[in-house]
């Protein structure tokens, strides 16, 4: 996902300008985006079911492949540079704090409450982009 972002960003029209721009998704992408999130949260659920062991419960495992579905979404938002991505990040980043505050991994904890911020800066960078635009 990452080198067709890199590619998708690194294309040119042929007065020199990016081919992506920033942009915010229309009502039909963002049904899409949320279909898209359930389908690949079912999905992941199903295969992560069957790979995890009886201890943890369906709870656990439904977050997980929410967090994942939502991330792999988030970055096909990005590589068309949509402002709903860092929209996703944030609520995924947020979800996976007590998630693995739950399984002790406290430096996780706190890479992802930079992440937040991280993300809550992006989202505020690219919108003066778009009202600039």
């Amino acid at each position: 996902m990452n080198v067709y972002g890199w590619y998708n960003w690194s294309r040119k029209k042929q007065d020199h300008t990016n081919a992506v721009q920033i942009s915010k998704n229309n009502f039909n992408q963002n049904i899409f985006t949320f279909v898209a999130i359930i389908i690949l949260t079912i999905v992941l659920f199903l295969l992560l079911s069957d790979m995890q062991d009886a201890i943890d419960f369906n709870l656990v495992i439904g977050l997980e492949a929410l967090i994942t579905a939502m991330n792999f979404v988030s970055m096909w938002l990005m590589a068309w540079k949509k402002l709903e991505n860092w929209l996703l990040w944030i609520i995924a980043d947020i979800m996976c704090v007590p998630l693995f505050f739950e399984k002790g991994y406290y430096l996780s904890v706190v890479q992802f409450l930079v992440f937040i911020v991280i993300a809550i800066m992006g989202y505020f960078e690219w919108r003066k982009q778009i009202v600039r635009t």
